[in-house]
């Protein structure tokens, strides 16, 4: 099943810690840097406008909260209900709080706020953190086991999991990419097809 990953390249160990960004060629990263042909800009834009309508009541400008997507996932709890949430998460639990009907995680305005937030949070180094608490960190170490797990489970028409390419075929051509080990070290992250 493997085959489909073909190199010029030898893969790179799994214990090597590089960003994505360092797998994109030198187009593809002058096109991120410049927010005149950069695609996201566009999410952005519409983002500017669903926050000056949705958001900027509470949250005044995008630029208040330009660490908080560095700081997702997080755990929170709700009504003695403790879960581990994302950005688009939030932007929802926000919605809900002020009597916003709720969208879904792959939404066109979720995904909108989410991409202002990631632009606004350019440069940002990620930091989530495990709660302070015993039972948070505890809850905090539960769901990286079931991230691990699903990580290493294979599904899908091929059989594979995560872990058969972003582990075992870091630095090989896959098709017109190369894979990369899956670090993100930054925003926005988003991908090109």
């Amino acid at each position: 099943m493997l085959g489909l990953a073909i190199g010029l390249g030898q893969p790179l160990s799994a214990q090597t810690r590089l960003s994505g960004n360092q797998f994109l060629t030198p187009q593809l990263q002058a096109m991120q840097q410049d927010a005149d042909v950069n695609p996201i800009s566009l999410w952005v834009e519409k983002g500017q406008t669903l926050w000056r309508n949705d958001c900027q009541s509470c949250h005044h400008a995008p630029e208040t909260l330009r660490t908080s997507a560095a700081e997702f996932p997080r755990l929170i709890t709700r009504n003695k209900n403790t879960r581990l949430i994302n950005l688009e998460d939030q932007i929802n639990v926000c919605r809900q709080r002020v009597g916003q009907h709720p969208k879904g995680l792959e939404d066109d305005d979720t995904l909108t706020l989410s991409a202002l937030l990631h632009s606004v949070a350019k440069g940002q180094t990620i930091h989530a953190q495990a709660p302070a608490d015993a039972a948070g960190q505890q809850r905090w170490q539960d769901e990286l086991a079931q991230g691990a797990q699903l990580y290493a489970t294979r599904i899908g028409r091929l059989n594979l999991a995560c872990m058969h390419c972003h582990d075992g075929k870091v630095g090989v051509n896959l098709r017109a990419e190369i894979v990369s080990p899956g670090h993100p070290s930054g925003f926005p992250i988003y991908r090109l097809n």
